[in-house]
């Protein structure tokens, strides 16, 4: 069973993306910035999914993240499409998979199957 933390403080985003994973089979809890250290090390995740929308300052969230994931962690990022800038910052922090809200929410299902094939 593949885990994704979810570092998002949008709680109708964390109940649909939440329901996705449960559907898939993947586990994915939910953090905020000030959590998500502890959270990461006790669950040890494949990957960390991070709601732009929800962050300050992007670049230090993603080095956060990378500094805390285990090896082979994956960082997603996702934001409103009409975030650029966002999305950019994302980009250049070096984030595995940068993609608008709603491509995040279409394909989150797909992604999580694949992250789990990946891990076993």
């Amino acid at each position: 069973m593949s885990t994704v933390v979810l570092l998002s403080s949008d709680l109708l985003l964390q109940s649909q993306v939440t329901s996705k994973a449960s559907a898939t089979g993947a586990e994915m809890p939910v953090a905020s910035t000030a959590t998500m250290k502890a959270i990461v090390e006790s669950r040890r995740p494949h990957a960390i999914a991070i709601d732009l929308a929800s962050v300050g300052d992007v670049a230090q969230v993603v080095a956060d993240c990378k500094t805390v994931a285990p090896e082979g962690c994956l960082i997603w990022a996702f934001g409103p499409h009409v975030g650029v800038a966002r999305l950019s910052a994302a980009r250049e922090a070096g984030c595995d998979w940068v993609t608008s809200r709603g491509d995040f929410l279409q394909r989150i299902s797909e992604r999580l199957v694949e992250l789990e094939f990946r891990s076993s």
